[in-house]
């Protein structure tokens, strides 16, 4: 009979390393990503306050910024602080991506680019 719990024991053993390997990888693939988004979120802070000095030495106020950014706002219909989002289709498979990125998510093909912003790769 002590043959049977071991057996149980060793089955449920297995299975919490099991789970603990899914785990560790799973939170590497989330390091990885998170480290992706800083730098690509250090890209776009630094080309917007590019832009913004630029604005500033143009004349440009603050108050006229402000206005610029609730009007792409509102472009999708939602006040929502977020850019609609109209990417165009993949041109080798025809899916929709749900962000920019530079090459589709499902088959590898170099997506056509869009403004400045969605230029910006990190590596």
């Amino acid at each position: 009979m002590g043959w049977i719990r071991d057996t149980f024991q060793e089955y449920h053993i297995g299975r919490a390393n099991s789970v603990v390997n899914q785990t560790q990888i799973k939170s590497y693939t989330n390091a990885t990503d998170i480290s992706y988004i800083d730098k690509k979120i250090d890209n776009l802070v630094l080309i917007t306050q590019a832009i913004w000095e630029l604005l500033e030495e143009s004349g440009i106020s603050e108050s006229q910024l402000e206005k610029k950014i609730q009007e792409i706002d509102l472009r999708d219909g939602s006040a929502d602080g977020k850019v609609g989002s109209n990417l165009e289709a993949c041109p080798e498979c025809g899916k929709k991506p749900k962000i920019r990125r530079a090459n589709c998510f499902w088959c590898g093909a170099k997506l056509p680019a869009g403004s400045i912003l969605s230029k910006t790769e990190t590596s």
